[in-house]
This record gives C-alpha cells, structure tokens and sequence, in this order.
C-alpha cells in the first residue's frame, strides 16, 4: 500500500501520460467534470475527474477546497487578500476564494499543524 507521501497521480492526456506526485501540484481547478491540474512547474494536464473526487485523493489538511471551482497547495499560499479574496500562491497564479475568511484561516491552521 502506497503511504500518503508517496501517493502519485496519473494523468493520461491525449498525447502521454504523466504520472506526478501529489506535492508537485500547485492547484487544481473544475473544468465541467473534468480538473486541470496545474504543477509547481508551470505545467498542467486535464483529468477526466471531478475535484470532489481528486479531493479525496489527496492529502486532506495540505489540499485545501477554497471555493466550489479551486483546490489549493496550502504549503504554496505566498499572501491572502482578505479584501479582494484572492490567494496568491508562489507559482504566481492568483486564486478567488469564496469560503469565509475565517473558515479558511481555520483550514490552513489545521494543515500547518499537521505538517
């Protein structure tokens, strides 16, 4: 059985098929039951899943749902517009948020402390 640190993904596209581990993920975004799944390199491939499912998949507290369409690295959050309710992550995409601001500072505490 494959531990959670080790979990991979695959993502079978129309030309290859890549095969990643669930750290390399920066977000992920619902695209009509489908997911592009953008990587901490700047690429991306479309999987033939919903986000609730990938959400499933990965790691709980350091994936972190933020609105109906986007899924987050947590570990990868660079600043939080509490104002504009935007998440700016290191890759230098900007994600909206929908969710409270102080139920996603309650999500991104418990996967800070799990980590």
């Amino acid at each position: 059985m494959e531990s959670a640190l080790n979990k991979k993904i695959i993502c079978s596209g129309k030309d290859e098929i890549k095969v990643f581990s669930q750290y390399d993920i920066s977000y992920c975004q619902a695209d009509s039951g489908y997911v592009n799944i953008v990587l901490r390199d700047g690429s991306s491939c479309l999987k033939s899943q919903t986000l609730n499912a990938l959400a499933h998949e990965l790691d709980q507290f350091q994936f972190v749902r933020v609105s109906q369409s986007f899924l987050i690295n947590s570990l990868l959050i660079d600043v939080i517009d509490k104002k504009k309710k935007l998440i700016h992550l290191r890759c230098g995409a900007t994600i909206p948020f929908s969710i409270g601001v102080k139920n996603l500072m309650n999500l991104l505490s418990l996967a800070f402390s799990s980590n």
